[in-house]
């Protein structure tokens, strides 16, 4: 009587609970009470079908059906002792098992197996280590980690397990998306005093936690445990990592600090157990201080199965005992199952004993699970089963490189993506105590969650759900986090999807078989709305304004028609015979042309060829002329490399690394030693420097490479011949033998009194030649380093040193004279001293029959390498500095003032020139070994030129001259500013305009593309148009749209710079103080989203002229005159 009184009250509490119902029909059965028995189950029946539209669980119908049979007779059981045990049994007995639920602190009487680790934690808390106010308790999913910590270490520490741990706060929590929000929230839960600035105090800075423990607790002498679990959320829930690494900081700061009131403990998976050891500071805590929770030992196991039956007076079979023993040893992380199993077997016990049958009945610990999801999804009707996938798949946060995880999720978002099926499938799943339910704390709003990562691991159907739909979760979860975003700024229409994304999630949103919630989709259509009335507005704009045009040209050529309509007749006489007459001036212009280029002219009949095609609409015999000059050999590409002039550059003999030598110091006078000389190695593929070499005094005047191209000799001085008189030729010289592979020198050469001009190899590599102002050539050995000997009997000094290409004779040219040396004797072969003036360039034709000069007055002249014999000169007016002849003999290469000339020697005539405005005078050149790539290099630049197709790669043909550019992440389109104020996007592939965006009438002066590449800032100024104004411009560069303006600025802006994270921006102001009173310029730090200034720097200088962020956004570099500041940018300060 006592046991039916006590289900009575339990039904009137919870009314669907299918448990009781059973516990009353046995009880009514063993009390002679059939009938009311069969009425009960008929209750339970009718109770499930309306609310839930379910049936009874098997256990139910098959107790109905022993009622049915007669197989419950009346009286008690026949166990002895069965009656005193009645009211507990069926009464007030609580299963002691938690299912897939962590135990918790009121657990502490059921929880049993883990005392040997709950002693060994609390040693680590009890160490004497710098950072013993930290723990780390690792462990698989399912080890348990979380429940010893919650039901075994935190009760041992209230009594008093660590010397006055009973008087410490406690506060636990699960991190979650917001962990500084469910921080502020478990504190004020545990610490009423907690003040009302408290989320402010703990995301101020890295110190934040430590500010608010010292706040909150009532005493400065007592101590706050907090206690983290999950600790894993913080690195699958957070969408913000600024947000995460703060709280990191936070936590190592705490933890760290003397004095410091606060311990931690924090519960990890280890599987995600080196994401922590990734952040800086915080890993050093994380590898000193964890504990690792191993598997339980089969005695353990054996407490943790049977000392909780035993406490409620239910006995455990030895067999059931050592098949669970034997089954979860086996299995690491099989914990929860074994929970659920015992949860399971308690529930379906028919007397005070736990059987092995009724566990193989239920599949055992590894298949109790899985048997259960599957029976609960099984009999639920088609919608609800499709209701049932969408809710499983929002409980479920895919892994990026790990295990998928649990995600707690709102209840409205699963009602609203799954309809009112989902209530029935949620009370389904919780029955089986599969789902935990819980309410957010700071929003008030119920959460639904998997009662544990093992369903997700255990349930095949999940899995297979997941493996479907794995990438329309992810891109669910990333609508679900842009509306979330949306509705925290109020519904700002700038938060909405535009451009590709939007059509991306539109062709989405019809393909997947996710159902999205009312609020993804409401965001969605939104975005979809506000797209099309932008379309149909800017149809609209546009419509008006053809209008319009139209209209007035119309009224405009109705006017021209009747003013002009007398004077066409003769005017279109006149027209068409001044357009015949140009025409033949043209063709003409045009024939002159071709038989110019045809006599090598080339940079006559380039103008000639350009003046032609001056008239409108010229003949196409006339384009295809100025074609077929304009398609001749030209430039590949120009970089900056040196700061000064570059005086000699060689290839590797592979061709595919150049060395180039310099004088690293700008604006040296003629009279001037360099002070450090420069010398690089770089890659031709990429221009990307491979090697700086250690050079001394003296700009690098000489470079060759060994035929191995294993070493490399170089040679240092005052480059220019002209600036060393003969009457001072004395100086430090320096010539340096180098491994090219380590940069290292192999052999520093003396010998020489004067500058070294010139340094070559012998074609064997054996033997280094070297010419002087002492005037001497000398000849050394290459392994040794050693002089061999030395030639004397120059004219002056020593410009040009070269070998013949069998390696019999060496020639030097000083002054106007070429000597020819025999390398066997050292004795002079001939000497040519013809030249009227100074040879200063020579080269050699790798077929040894002749030799290539170049004189000061301009003149080229190829000699008879055997005789001396003249063969062949051209006047070109001015000096001929630096040579070099293709690796066939059959091309030079040179350079003269702002002139380069490709030479066709076997012809002597010019195959290709330019005086084009982007050569900057005579520089060094040489050409690679497979004569397809010449380099030429003026002063602080470097040209690779196409020798074998056309010239320049592309041009941008802007209609006003571009004075700011800036290319797009991806490098595919180029955005340049012009001194109009017109932004032009091209097609960086074909030169091509994209898009032309009419900004200011004023110059573009700073021009930045945020890091997506989707937007851009440019900074126009209307000085020069009198209104003496500056605005910030941002554009979007998928619409050509101005998404906002920013004016105001007193004096105008010069440099503009998005942060690495798209989300800031830095604007350097410049202070003209003819223009404008100002003390000085400043750095503007705003926000991209809203153009609110979030702070100013001030600078000392005129003007911010280039602004760069670092990697992380911390910092940002400002260049002025006449310095460079590095700026902490989350304070302003200057550091």
């Amino acid at each position: 009587t006592e046991g039916i009184r006590r289900a009575n009250q339990l039904l009137q509490m919870d009314p669907l609970r299918e448990e009781t119902y059973r516990q009353m029909m046995r009880l009514l059965a063993h009390s002679g009470q059939r009938g009311k028995a069969l009425e009960v189950f008929d209750t339970c029946r009718r109770l499930l079908d309306d609310e839930f539209g379910l049936t009874p669980l098997p256990e139910t119908l098959a107790l109905h059906a022993q009622l049915r049979a007669g197989e419950l007779t009346p009286g008690l059981p026949p166990a002895a002792g069965e009656a005193a045990l009645l009211p507990i049994s069926y009464s007030v007995l609580v299963n002691p098992y938690k299912g897939l639920c962590a135990f918790d602190e009121a657990d502490e009487a059921d929880f049993f197996g883990r005392e040997m680790l709950v002693k060994r934690l609390l040693a680590r808390l009890a160490d004497e280590h710098p950072m013993s106010r930290f723990l780390a308790v690792v462990g698989p999913s399912g080890s348990g980690k979380s429940s010893v910590v919650r039901a075994g270490v935190i009760p041992a520490l209230r009594r008093n397990g660590l010397p006055g741990s009973a008087a410490w706060s406690v506060v636990t929590l699960l991190p979650g998306a917001l962990p500084f929000d469910e921080l502020e929230i478990a504190l004020r839960r545990t610490l009423p005093q907690a003040p009302p600035t408290l989320i402010d105090d703990l995301r101020r800075d890295a110190r934040g936690l430590l500010r608010a423990a010292r706040l909150c607790l009532p005493d400065e002498r007592q101590e706050l445990l907090l206690v983290i679990d999950q600790f894993e959320e913080v690195f699958t829930l957070m969408n913000d990592p600024g947000e995460a690494r703060c709280f990191l900081d936070s936590l190592y700061v705490a933890a760290t600090s003397p004095r410091s009131p606060v311990r931690i403990i924090i519960t990890l998976r280890a599987d995600f157990y080196d994401r922590p050891l990734m952040i800086p500071d915080f890993s050093e805590l994380v590898r000193q201080r964890t504990e690792v929770v191993t598997p339980m030992t089969p005695d353990e196991l054996e407490r943790a199965v049977a000392a909780p039956a035993h406490r409620v007076g239910v006995q455990v079979e030895p067999a059931l005992l050592a098949a669970i023993v034997a089954e979860i040893s086996q299995q690491p992380g099989a914990l929860p199952m074994m929970e659920y199993a015992l949860t399971e077997v308690f529930e379906r016990r028919s007397d005070h004993t736990l059987t092995l049958a009724t566990y193989e009945q239920i599949g055992g610990a590894l298949g109790a699970l899985a048997r259960r999801a599957n029976e609960i999804y099984e009999r639920l009707s088609a919608e609800r089963q499709a209701a049932a996938r969408q809710m499983c798949l929002r409980l479920v946060a895919p892994g990026e490189g790990t295990e998928d995880t649990r995600r707690r999720a709102p209840q409205a978002e699963l009602l609203s993506a799954g309809g009112e099926a989902t209530r029935a499938v949620l009370h389904a799943f919780d029955r089986a105590r599969l789902l935990t339910f819980d309410r957010d704390p700071r929003a008030q709003q119920p959460t639904v969650e998997l009662a544990h990562e093992a369903i997700i691991r255990e349930w095949g159907q999940l899995r297979l759900w997941l493996d479907q739909s794995r990438d329309d979760v992810r891109l669910q979860r990333r609508l679900a986090a842009a509306a979330a975003e949306w509705e925290q700024t109020g519904r700002d229409s700038g938060y909405l999807l535009t451009g590709s994304r939007l059509a991306q999630y539109e062709d989405w949103a019809t393909q997947t078989n996710l159902a999205l919630s009312l609020d993804e989709r409401q965001f969605l259509d939104v975005s979809s709305t506000e797209a099309r009335q932008r379309r149909i507005l800017r149809r609209r704009v546009r419509n008006v304004i053809l209008a319009a045009a139209i209209l007035v040209a119309v009224v405009m050529t109705v006017l021209a028609l009747f003013a002009l309509s007398r004077e066409q007749q003769a005017q279109d006489a006149q027209t068409a015979a001044e357009r015949e007459a140009a025409v033949n001036h043209s063709l003409v212009l045009a024939g002159k042309a071709e038989q110019n280029y045809s006599g090598g002219k080339t940079d006559l009949a380039l103008s000639l060829a350009l003046e032609a095609v001056s008239l409108a609409a010229p003949p196409p015999e006339v384009l295809r002329t100025l074609a077929d000059m304009a398609f001749s050999p030209g430039t590949r590409s120009i970089f900056n490399l040196h700061g000064e002039w570059i005086w000699d550059i060689a290839f590797s003999p592979d061709g595919q690394t150049v060395a180039s030598g310099s004088c690293a110091t700008e604006q040296i006078t003629a009279d001037e030693v360099c002070p450090q000389g420069e010398l690089f190695l770089w890659r031709v593929e990429d221009h990307a420097i491979l090697k700086r070499f250690p050079v001394g005094e003296g700009a690098v005047c000489s470079i060759d490479f060994s035929p191995d191209g294993k070493t490399m000799v170089s040679g240092s001085g005052i480059c220019n011949s002209y600036q060393v008189s003969d009457t001072d030729r004395s100086g430090k010289s320096d010539m340096v033998l180098w491994d090219v592979n380590t940069g290292e020198a192999i052999h520093r050469f003396s010998g020489h009194t004067g500058w070294i001009f010139s340094v070559a190899f012998s074609p064997d590599g054996r033997m280094i030649a070297s010419g002087s102002t002492d005037p001497l050539v000398r000849l050394w050995d290459a392994q040794t380093g050693e002089e061999i000997r030395h030639f004397e009997g120059n004219v002056g000094q020593v410009r040009n040193v070269a070998f013949s290409p069998d390696g019999s004779k060496l020639f030097s040219v000083s002054g106007n004279t070429i000597s020819v040396w025999s390398l066997e004797t050292g004795e002079e072969i001939y000497r040519v001293d013809k030249y009227p003036n100074n040879i200063v360039s020579l080269a050699i034709n790798p077929n040894g029959k002749n030799i290539l000069t170049g004189s000061d007055e301009g003149s080229l002249r190829l000699w008879d390498a055997e005789t001396g014999e003249e063969l062949n000169s051209e006047g070109l007016l001015t000096p001929v500095d630096f040579l070099a002849i293709s690796a066939d003999g059959h091309t030079a290469l040179f350079s003269n003032q702002s002139r380069i000339y490709l030479w066709n020697i076997d012809q002597w005539k010019a195959d290709y020139s330019t005086l084009q405005d982007e050569y900057q005078g005579s520089g060094a050149v040489t050409i690679s070994p497979d004569g397809q790539t010449g380099i030429y290099a003026p002063y602080q630049k470097v040209y690779l030129l196409n020798l074998k197709s056309p010239g320049l790669l592309r041009r941008f043909a802007a209609s006003k001259a571009p004075i700011t550019l800036a290319l797009t992440p991806d490098g595919q389109r180029l955005l340049t500013g012009g001194i109009d104020g017109t932004l032009i996007l091209w097609d960086r592939a074909t030169g091509e305009m994209i898009r032309q965006m009419p900004g200011n009438e004023g110059q573009i002066l700073g021009l930045s593309i945020s890091p997506d590449g989707k937007l851009a800032l440019a900074a126009a100024w209307d000085y020069l148009f009198g209104s003496n104004t500056t605005s910030l411009i941002l554009w979007d560069l998928d619409t050509g749209e101005i998404v906002r303006r920013l004016e105001g600025f007193h004096t105008f802006v010069r440099s503009v710079a998005f942060s690495p994270d798209g989300k800031t921006a830095l604007a350097g102001t410049h202070c003209w103080s003819f223009a404008i009173e100002c003390a000085g310029g400043e750095l503007i730090l705003f926000d991209v989203a809203t153009g609110a200034i979030i702070r100013t720097f001030e600078l000392d200088e005129v003007a911010a002229v280039d602004i760069e962020f670092s990697a992380d956004g911390q910092r940002a570099l400002s260049g002025s005159v006449p310095r460079v500041t590095l700026w902490d940018v989350t304070t302003g300060q200057a550091i």
